[in-house]
């Protein structure tokens, strides 16, 4: 869990079993979820415990209002397709992702 100064502890950002797909974990089934980032509501995030990075795609990026001038410069590799193409990042950008609503909403 993550404490937020401003409200004290707070609950962890956790899945019960029953609220996995299918029932169970499975690697194989793609977990979808929603949260709101630079104030807008992002509807299909794909969480994929494996990947060595996450990416954001030049649409949602327009979407939330960024600019080049708000990214990190990136110093790493390429990074490589599953159909062994490569891309060069523009940078990385933090932002503060909300989960939830009101009381039980949690943000990192």
């Amino acid at each position: 869990t993550l404490d937020n100064p401003r409200k004290g502890p707070s609950v962890p950002l956790a899945f019960y079993p029953e609220e996995l797909p299918g029932g169970s974990p499975n690697s194989q089934i793609p977990l979808l979820i929603r949260a709101s980032m630079a104030n807008f509501d992002v509807h299909r995030i794909l969480v994929d415990e494996g990947s060595s990075c996450d990416i954001m795609y030049t649409s949602i990026f327009k979407v939330l209002g960024l600019e080049r001038e708000h990214l990190s410069p990136y110093v790493g590799s390429d990074l490589q397709g599953f159909n062994g193409s490569t891309s060069r990042p523009w940078g990385y950008v933090d932002l503060i992702v909300t989960f939830g609503q009101g009381e039980t909403a949690k943000s990192i």
